[in-house]
C-alpha cells in the first residue's frame, strides 16, 4: 500500500513539473502552423453567445528552447561581458546582480521561470500574459559567449552586441490606440493595415497597442485579438505582454531578435473610479520593462468623461500611483523616473467651442483624415479649443509630456459605419498619444509619424496610431 501511495504521489509530482513547464513555455497552433505567442494557461470562460462563433485557436503548451540558453550553451557561469559606460541616465536597478557574485546560469534561468509563471496567471479579474519564449535559437547567436544575466531575464550587453540587433543604437516602437466601443476586430486583415500604415516605411520593432471598451460579454476576446494581431504582423514578431482589465487591454509585440536582451515586464492597473463599481471600465493598465538599457514605461488608459476635472484628477491619481520600484530603482512614480514614458488611449479631452469644427460636419473627410483644402493651420486653430491642449499649456495636467504635430481631423463621435460625424456632438481629438523623455539626450525618444485610420469605421472613434525612434543605449562621447 505505502508503495502504491509513494507511486502515486511521485506521479502527482512529475504532472506538477510537467504543468509548470507548460504553462512557462507555451505556443498557438495558427492554421496548422507553429506561431510562438507566450499565452498563459488561464481559464478563458466564454458566454454562449460567443461560443457559439467559430472557436478560438487551442492553446497547445509544449516545453520550447530557451534564448536565453543560447548565450550560455557551454554551462559557464555568467560573467560581466564589458565594462563600458553603457548605463543610461537612470541607475541599473535590479539587473546587475548586486551582491558581487557570480550566479550561475542555471540559478538566473531558474529564478526568471518563476517570475514568467506568475505573470502568466490570472490576477484577480484581469487576465495577463508573460515573457513569450521562442522555438529554437539560432536567430539569438551572440558576438559573444559569455553574459551577463540581471534578474530580469536580459542580457547586459556590450555596444558590440546593441550594434549586432540594432546597428543604430535605436528602436522603433509603433503605438496603436482604438476605442473600440464594444466592437471586434473584422479580420487581420483590417488589423494589417493599422499595423502597418502607409507612412511608416518598415516594420517596427515594437508594437503597444491599447484597446479601450472591450465588450464585456466577450470573454475570449483576448485571445481572439492575440491571435489576429499575430496574424496581422508577421513571423518576425512576437507577442511579450498582454494585459486585459475589465474592458481595457494592452498588448506589447516585439521582434524576436530583441528577446534576450528586454526584461520580464512588471504591469499595474489602477483604477479612475471615486466609487466602487462592479465593472471599472476607466483607468489605466500600465507595463514597465527595460529594453538594453532603457527602462520604458508605456501606459494605455480611458480617462472619465464628463467635467474637465474628472481627467485632471484622474491623470493625477494614475500618475502618482504608479511605480515600479524594481525596474527603476527610484522612490520617484514610474512617469519621472523611467527614462521613456509613453502615454496613449482615449483621454476623452474635448473641443469646447464648435465653431472651428462646423465645416467638418457638412464636409467629409478624406481616407487621410484630412479635409480637402485645409492647411496645417486649420487644425491649429480647432486645437485652440482643445481641452487637453490647455491644460498641457497651463501645466494642469502631463507636465513635461510632448505630442507630435496633429495633423488629422478629430477621431471621435462618428456614425458607425461611415466617416461621418454624429450632428449631436462636437468632433474632438479624444484619441491621443502623448510621450515623455526623461533622458539628457535630446534623442531620448523622437516621433517620427501621428495619424488616424480614417478608413475603419466600426467604431465611433478612429484609432490612432504614432511612430517613434527610441535610443537604447547612452550615447557614445565622439
Amino acid at each position: 500500500m505505502s508503495s502504491d501511495t509513494s507511486s502515486n504521489s511521485s506521479s502527482r509530482r512529475r504532472r506538477r513539473k510537467s504543468s509548470l513547464a507548460a504553462r512557462v513555455h507555451s505556443h498557438v497552433k495558427l492554421d496548422g502552423r507553429s506561431a510562438p505567442l507566450g499565452l498563459p494557461e488561464v481559464e478563458r470562460p466564454c458566454s454562449s453567445s460567443v461560443a457559439a462563433r467559430e472557436p478560438a485557436p487551442v492553446v497547445v503548451a509544449q516545453p520550447v528552447d530557451n534564448p536565453l540558453a543560447v548565450s550560455n550553451s557551454r554551462g559557464q557561469d555568467a560573467l560581466v561581458n564589458s565594462n563600458e559606460n553603457l548605463l543610461s541616465d537612470s541607475s541599473l536597478g535590479d539587473r546587475s546582480l548586486g551582491d558581487g557574485k557570480d550566479s550561475s546560469t542555471s540559478e538566473l534561468m531558474e529564478a526568471t521561470a518563476a517570475s514568467r509563471v506568475d505573470d502568466g496567471l490570472a490576477d484577480g479579474t484581469s487576465m495577463v500574459g508573460g515573457k513569450a519564449e521562442v522555438e529554437g535559437g539560432e536567430q539569438f547567436a551572440l558576438p559573444h559567449v559569455q553574459h551577463l544575466f540581471g534578474p530580469g531575464g536580459s542580457i547586459l550587453a556590450g555596444r558590440s552586441d546593441v550594434r549586432a540587433v540594432l546597428p543604430n543604437e535605436t528602436a522603433t516602437i509603433l503605438c496603436l490606440t482604438w476605442n473600440l466601443a464594444e466592437k471586434s476586430p473584422r479580420s487581420a486583415d483590417s488589423l494589417r493595415a493599422m499595423l502597418h500604415p502607409p507612412d511608416v516605411q518598415a516594420s517596427p520593432d515594437i508594437y503597444c497597442i491599447s484597446f479601450q471598451e472591450v465588450a464585456s460579454t466577450d470573454m475570449c476576446f483576448h485571445t481572439d485579438v492575440i491571435t489576429l494581431i499575430a496574424v496581422a504582423v508577421g513571423n518576425d514578431h512576437i507577442p511579450f505582454c498582454w494585459v486585459r482589465q475589465w474592458s481595457q487591454m494592452l498588448l506589447i509585440l516585439v521582434r524576436k531578435t530583441l528577446l534576450p536582451f528586454i526584461s520580464d515586464p512588471e504591469r499595474r492597473f489602477i483604477s479612475s473610479n471615486v466609487w466602487t463599481k462592479p465593472v471599472k471600465t476607466k483607468g489605466a493598465i500600465a507595463v514597465c520593462f527595460r529594453l538594453f538599457y532603457t527602462v520604458i514605461l508605456v501606459v494605455g488608459c480611458h480617462l472619465s468623461y464628463g467635467p474637465q476635472t474628472n481627467r485632471v484628477n484622474d491623470y493625477k491619481k494614475i500618475s502618482q500611483s504608479l511605480r515600479f520600484d524594481r525596474m527603476t530603482k527610484s522612490n520617484k512614480p514610474a512617469v519621472q523616473s523611467a527614462n521613456v514614458v509613453i502615454w496613449f488611449g482615449d483621454l476623452n479631452f474635448r473641443i469646447t467651442d464648435r465653431l472651428a469644427v462646423d465645416a467638418l460636419l457638412v464636409t467629409e473627410p478624406t481616407a487621410a483624415g484630412v479635409l480637402e483644402g485645409r492647411e496645417d493651420s486649420h487644425w491649429s486653430n480647432v486645437l485652440i479649443n482643445d481641452q487637453l491642449s490647455s491644460d498641457m499649456i497651463t501645466g494642469k495636467i502631463f507636465q513635461e509630456f510632448k505630442e507630435a504635430p496633429i495633423r488629422f481631423a478629430p477621431t471621435h463621435k462618428l456614425i458607425v459605419g461611415t466617416s461621418k460625424y454624429n450632428p449631436r456632438r462636437v468632433p474632438s481629438y479624444t484619441d491621443r498619444v502623448l510621450y515623455r523623455n526623461n533622458t539628457t539626450s535630446s534623442t531620448g525618444i523622437v516621433p517620427l509619424v501621428y495619424n488616424s485610420v480614417w478608413s475603419e469605421t466600426r467604431s465611433d472613434h478612429k484609432p490612432v496610431y504614432a511612430a517613434f525612434l527610441m535610443r537604447v543605449i547612452k550615447e557614445q562621447r565622439a
